[in-house]
């Protein structure tokens, strides 16, 4: 499946757009959504990409639009990654295989699905932490109702995710 819009407004053309602020310097990245079965945001489960070396832009629309380096929201619901969409060699990912399983029980139990995709995966971790705060913030604040957000990551998304959820903690931020 294709996201939907998030609930949240864009300042560009890509509606999953998202910037913070981290001192001086400014984080970007995608929050791509994908709303459950019943169309309303209200169970935000947040999803955080590992480490993303790869600034790859292979000229292929799609991945233009649904990814910053080698992984992103295609690889997310397919749980297959092709590092070369020009050849004939087909690529797994066997750590993803599974995830596509994951992701629709996730949303048959009525999950919202929040993928964040940095637009430099391999900056500071205090710089990615800000965009992880950033999102959450957004959850919060455009979600119906007062259901928790579940927030996960792979290998360095789980600990860009302790540590956006700690520093919020920190400074008496609700988050979860």
């Amino acid at each position: 499946p294709f996201p939907t819009n998030p609930p949240w407004s864009s300042e560009t053309s890509n509606p999953w757009d998202v910037t913070s602020t981290l001192g001086e310097t400014q984080v970007t990245g995608r929050a791509y959504t994908l709303v459950s079965a019943d169309g309303v945001f209200d169970k935000p489960f947040v999803f955080v990409e590992g480490i993303d070396f790869g600034v790859d832009r292979d000229g292929h629309p799609i991945h233009d639009w649904y990814r910053h380096g080698t992984f992103g929201w295609c690889e997310f619901v397919s749980g297959f990654q092709d590092p070369n969409v020009n050849d004939d060699i087909i690529y797994g990912y066997d750590d993803l295989h599974l995830l596509p399983e994951l992701l629709s029980a996730a949303r048959d139990e009525g999950y919202d699905l929040v993928l964040i995709d940095f637009f430099d995966g391999a900056t500071w971790l205090q710089h990615n932490s800000e965009l992880v705060q950033h999102v959450i913030r957004l959850c919060n604040e455009y979600k119906i109702g007062h259901e928790a957000i579940v927030v996960a990551g792979a290998s360095m998304g789980g600990v860009l995710s302790r540590h956006a959820l700690r520093t919020m903690e920190l400074n008496g931020e609700d988050h979860c």
